[in-house]
């Protein structure tokens, strides 16, 4: 198989990296989470890594670059127990792999154990399209609610002061009623461009936004 940690190629028949596989977007993902990660880092407790969760990572190669970089301790949350065995499998040979957890984010009863503790009081979670997916969900109040159930369940999991980082094809913070969801949260500066547009695809370029938001204060 080929490297997961860099973007593949389905033509040639490789598995990793065929999600985000668009080099330029790949670069751009991992900058932006670098930068938000470089705004994170000092708020860690002394001695630790910062802990990092990879919401849907897919078969992206984000969770297995930023896990290579060695600087923060970086899992994914995936809901599929199939895709987590074979990322898990992918993992193996690398010298820094990331961890695979198996879980729905948007379940009302919490996270199933081992889930729940792994990322109990993580400092930032970064959401790969997961709530851009449901904002494609018919009809759109679905959608809303499922982003509503994975929110609440991301707020959850995050530390006081921890935030989450949101990689989207659709503008998450749009006019109503999208905006709504993330009333409780507030928009944090970036320290970086927060979108890209990549030329693969001439005829309908894929543009890529990230924002940063800041846990509600729910405790």
């Amino acid at each position: 198989t080929n490297d997961p940690r860099r973007p593949g190629n389905a033509a040639a028949g490789e598995l990793f990296g065929t999600d985000l596989n668009d080099p330029v977007l790949f670069e751009t993902a991992v900058r932006m989470s670098e930068a938000a990660l470089e705004q994170l880092t000092p708020l860690g407790a002394a001695g630790r890594l910062p802990d990092v969760v990879v919401l849907g990572c897919g078969l992206s190669p984000l969770v297995f670059a930023l896990a290579d970089r060695g600087r923060w301790s970086v899992r994914c949350l995936e809901i599929s127990q199939e895709l987590v065995e074979r990322l898990r499998v992918a993992a193996k040979p690398l010298p820094r792999p990331p961890q695979f957890e198996v879980a729905d984010i948007t379940a009302a009863g919490g996270l199933p154990e081992p889930a729940a503790a792994a990322i109990a009081g993580a400092d930032m979670l970064i959401d790969e399209n997961v709530l851009d997916g449901m904002a494609c969900i018919f009809p759109a109040e679905a959608g809303l609610a499922q982003q509503r159930h994975a929110l609440a369940g991301i707020a959850r999991r995050l530390r006081r002061g921890g935030t989450l980082l949101t990689l989207s094809f659709l503008p998450l913070d749009s006019p109503p009623p999208r905006d709504e969801v993330f009333r409780d949260w507030r928009r944090l500066p970036l320290d970086c461009v927060e979108e890209v547009q990549s030329d693969m695809s001439p005829a309908s370029p894929p543009r890529l936004t990230a924002a940063l938001w800041e846990r509600p204060g729910i405790d």
